[in-house]
């Protein structure tokens, strides 16, 4: 889908690979370490956005989707809870001088709860079985699309690296690509990936003035 994998293919970074490539895998080696640099930025900057949203590597992520609104008074639930509960149902009783009727107001009118309540509404309770707190780490139970976007890289050749969602990970990811977007060009990634090249590119010279080539 759109904007959830990343494409690696400059012209002269494939030319300068190309210059240097000594067997069939000896240009993924950079590659391959800039992807290993880039999933722990991103596996860094996951674990910080919590329940009520953050910044994830420069973009806004929205807070967990709210758990309901209630009809009763209007109040939207959050995700992680947090509100007073509302007392359900009406205590019943008898209407004097009216046998077998019963009524769920008192003289003066006003409704009399079934039973007091006290404490608020719990946190959503996610697959895992736990509840979402403030505090919870951001579709965290999302963890086959996590694990497949920065397990391995989609792809590598000796002159393109492609990042993105795969398998059980990738019909998880189109979803959630409009509100949070995870693989993307941040603002530091195209100087470390120039450094990576770079020192790769520095590394196959010193090799071939040396006489190693």
């Amino acid at each position: 889908m759109p904007g959830s994998t990343l494409y690696v293919k400059d012209a002269e970074v494939r030319a300068a690979l190309a210059r240097f490539v000594k067997d069939s895998s000896d240009g993924r080696r950079p590659l391959f370490a800039f992807f290993s640099w880039w999933k722990l930025r991103v596996a860094e900057a996951w674990a910080n956005v919590k329940a009520t949203g953050g910044n994830f590597r420069g973009v806004a992520w929205p807070a967990m989707q709210p758990q309901y609104t209630r009809k009763t008074d209007g109040v939207t639930v959050p995700a992680w809870g947090g509100v007073p509960r509302l007392a359900r149902g009406w205590r019943k009783f008898r209407i004097e001088g009216k046998p077998g009727r019963r009524g769920t107001r008192n003289a003066a009118g006003d409704p009399i709860r079934m039973r007091s309540t006290t404490g608020n509404v719990s946190g959503k309770l996610r697959p895992s079985g736990q509840r979402v707190k403030q505090s919870s780490t951001m579709m965290q139970d999302t963890g086959n699309m996590r694990n497949s976007i920065i397990g391995t890289p989609l792809a590598l050749t000796n002159t393109m690296l492609t990042i993105g969602p795969k398998g059980a990970g990738e019909k998880y990811a189109s979803e959630q690509h409009e509100r949070r977007n995870v693989v993307f060009w941040a603002a530091e990634d195209p100087p470390k990936f120039e450094q990576v090249i770079g020192d790769y590119v520095s590394e196959k010279c010193r090799e071939f003035n040396s006489g190693k080539r």
